[in-house]
């Protein structure tokens, strides 16, 4: 880029020529995205909220005014800071607006799917901006039904915090001069080139900052949800615990890194996973045609008679369809048709689910639910079990490293070898995406997030990348039993440690499985949990 103009709101240009002492893209992964400008001049320069530069392809507005010193009468200098299109969000409420733009306030609490909370996002947007300025994207499928609360709040706060809750991401793409369309999805480019420290290698310096070890956890407590958790669980507990034979004790569910524990001694740590409890989700396969309380399940697999609670009434909750979010009393199970009955929900303004009228506020085949308040076969209970250990294991791969950040310079003439067209300038990194990097010395091999990044703009192929401290091969975790009395339990070896793919296995066709000689004397026993295969 060979010249930065200002565009003003009026339609008037101020060209910067040579006067530009720094001038940066600063980005940050679902954080800031703004342009840092500082210059000189000669003669005042008048500035407007709403100004504005085009960079890389995206424009940056003004929205607040600029920092500006007199060293003297010919010598004005200025910091500007314009930002990117997703501070829009910023400037608009949070309200409940429905498609026929009704709404009751900013503070309320809403049951839907992700691609319902994102839409929710984009009518608030239309509501300031107008139709058509932005429009929803790819929004990430088959997301369960959840009930989040909103409190006099920003869209971009809105944003965040469905994304926290749906464990995903978002970005704005640039449709046309001022359209854009959100996409709500998982971020999973990686970039094909391996990095190296070198010449023609791609890296010229490679630092590690901000090493924090006060949030080290080496021994981790996880528990599951308390839903379809009887009082004969587990010597009473409230809590679905992970396996007997993975944890130290039953009054200590907890599993240890001894890598760590060995570098920074014993340091606990607990998480909840509310969402990890025994369950199966099933499918209503049809609907009794007389009445609008009654359907089918033909894949259900045990009856649901036997599995009674005493004192306590069985529960549907759907999860997918016109009710879902909705929770019914089951008042009729026939095992031989597979077919349930449940009771009507009156809400606070009066309305009655299941309608008796209205297919829109009905179950219909294929929607999705779970049973409650139920004692679920011992299968069911084990894989939960199983799947919060699985969950513990990955939180624990996290938690008992160091927060490390890694910072990157990269070789300019590297990215520049790398143009399709001579002098046509590429956009090789974004944030967000993975890239692999390799270092022999620094002990560094696999692939990380993009999580910032710095550019200059007018030395475009100068980039200090940010990425995250998690590379593939992370801490070898062995996730320890130390019971002196008896021991039992499994030794699990990953294939590879990426996260996503042990937070989506789902089964253990990625591990390795052996069984552990519970005869041995507990100086012969051999430590176990998961280590690089």
């Amino acid at each position: 880029m060979e010249q930065i103009i200002i565009n003003k709101a009026s339609g008037a240009e101020i060209r910067l020529f040579n006067r530009v002492d720094t001038a940066e893209q600063v980005k940050e992964f679902m954080g800031q995205d703004a342009v840092n400008i500082a210059f000189r001049s000669a003669v005042p320069v008048s500035f407007d909220v709403g100004d504005y530069v085009e960079v890389f392809g995206e424009r940056y507005t003004l929205n607040l005014l600029p920092t500006e010193k007199k060293e003297d009468d010919r010598n004005f200098t200025y910091n500007v800071r314009f930002e990117g299109i997703q501070y829009d969000f910023i400037k608009v409420q949070t309200l409940d607006i429905d498609a026929a733009g009704i709404s009751t306030g900013t503070a309320f609490s809403l049951m839907g799917n992700l691609e319902d909370f994102c839409s929710l996002i984009i009518r608030n947007m239309e509501r300031v901006f107008g139709p058509g300025r932005f429009e929803l994207g790819t929004v990430q499928a088959g997301t369960e039904t959840m009930l989040l609360s909103f409190n006099n709040q920003t869209n971009l706060q809105t944003l965040q915090q469905v994304c926290e809750a749906y464990d995903t991401n978002f970005y704005l793409e640039r449709t046309g001069v001022l359209t854009y369309k959100l996409h709500v999805k998982k971020v999973e480019d990686i970039l094909p080139d391996t990095f190296r420290y070198g010449r023609t290698k791609g890296l010229y310096k490679l630092e590690r900052t901000n090493v924090n070890s006060s949030n080290i956890v080496t021994r981790l407590f996880a528990y599951g949800g308390t839903t379809n958790i009887l009082p004969s669980y587990r010597s009473g507990s409230l809590r679905l615990k992970m396996p007997l034979a993975v944890i130290f004790s039953e009054g200590q569910p907890y599993i240890t890194d001894a890598g760590a524990v060995s570098q920074y001694g014993n340091v606990e740590g607990s998480v909840t996973f509310d969402e990890i409890y025994p369950k199966r989700i099933g499918s209503i396969s049809d609907i009794d045609p007389n009445s609008e309380l009654s359907f089918m399940d033909s894949g259900m697999p045990f009856d649901l008679n036997a599995q009674l609670a005493p004192g306590l009434t069985a529960k549907i909750n759907f999860k997918t369809g016109n009710l879902a979010g909705y929770t019914f009393e089951v008042t009729g199970y026939d095992n031989t048709a597979k077919k349930f009955t449940i009771n009507t929900y009156t809400d606070d303004r009066g309305m009655v689910f299941p309608s008796a009228t209205s297919t829109t506020f009905q179950v219909q085949p294929g929607d999705q639910y779970v049973l409650t308040d139920i004692i679920m076969p011992q299968s069911y209970i084990d894989e939960a079990e199983e799947q919060l250990y699985l969950k513990a294991i990955e939180q624990l791969s996290i938690l008992s490293v160091p927060a490390v950040k890694w910072e990157l310079d990269i070789e300019s003439n590297y990215l520049k070898s790398k143009e399709t067209v001579p002098g046509q300038i590429i956009h090789y990194f974004q944030v967000g995406y993975y890239i692999n990097v390799q270092d022999t010395d620094l002990k560094i091999d696999g692939k990380s997030q993009i999580t910032g990044f710095t550019r200059e703009i007018l030395n475009p192929y100068v980039y200090n990348l940010t990425i995250s401290e998690q590379f593939v091969k992370r801490r070898n975790i062995r996730a320890r039993a130390l019971r002196e009395n008896t021991f039992r339990g499994y030794i699990f070896s990953w294939e590879t440690l990426n996260s996503r793919q042990i937070a989506n296995a789902g089964t253990v066709s990625n591990m390795v499985l052996q069984s552990i000689n519970t005869t041995l004397p507990s100086s012969q026993r051999p430590i176990w949990g998961l280590k690089e295969w």
